[in-house]
């Protein structure tokens, strides 16, 4: 099994994503494991277009950060991007490349771009979940497919990525 370590996130081993905004969901994405009671080398479970499973390393959180971050809305939110941007650069080689925003109309979160050349190749649509059913991450995944539409005249790959961290799971569906 191939390891799948958080602290690249924040060490700017992820291309596309500078260590200081890396740092911060590397921590979202550990408070969001560690009040599951995962622990690392937890296995990560990728489903979807593939069905791979990867280790998981990191380095726990300081008690303030976890003070921070464990009761906010946002860090399930903030944890299952910085884990995307992990598999997805892992599954596809693609460097996240910009964020999209809201504003932009076409239904997903970031753009993703060949690490080398920094050519746009894809979008990428995010979403957590502390825990859920198989259908609950079904429901979820074929929401994000319906809103990611919007933009499918684009011209460029989607990929959907649900992660959920009681098991912990990414479901990753390319459109």
């Amino acid at each position: 099994m191939e390891l799948i370590d958080l602290g690249d996130l924040g060490n700017g081993r992820v291309p596309g994503i500078t260590p200081d905004i890396g740092r911060f969901f590397e921590q979202a994405a550990v408070v969001r494991l560690e009040s599951k009671d995962h622990k690392p080398g937890i296995t990560l479970k990728v489903r979807g277009d593939n069905t791979r499973d990867y280790i998981l390393s990191w380095t726990t959180v300081s008690d303030q950060t976890r003070r921070l971050l464990e009761g906010a809305d946002t860090t399930t939110e903030n944890g299952a991007i910085g884990m995307a941007f992990a598999v997805v650069h892992r599954e596809t080689g693609y460097a996240v490349s910009s964020v999209h925003g809201k504003g932009g109309g076409g239904g997903f979160d970031y753009w993703l771009a060949d690490e080398t050349t920094q050519h746009i190749k894809a979008r990428l649509e995010v979403t957590g979940m502390g825990e859920g059913t198989d259908a609950d991450i079904r429901a979820r995944k074929e929401q994000k497919v319906e809103q990611i539409e919007r933009s499918d005249s684009w011209g460029f790959s989607g990929y959907i990525v649900v992660v959920e961290f009681r098991t912990p799971l990414a479901e990753v569906e390319t459109k």
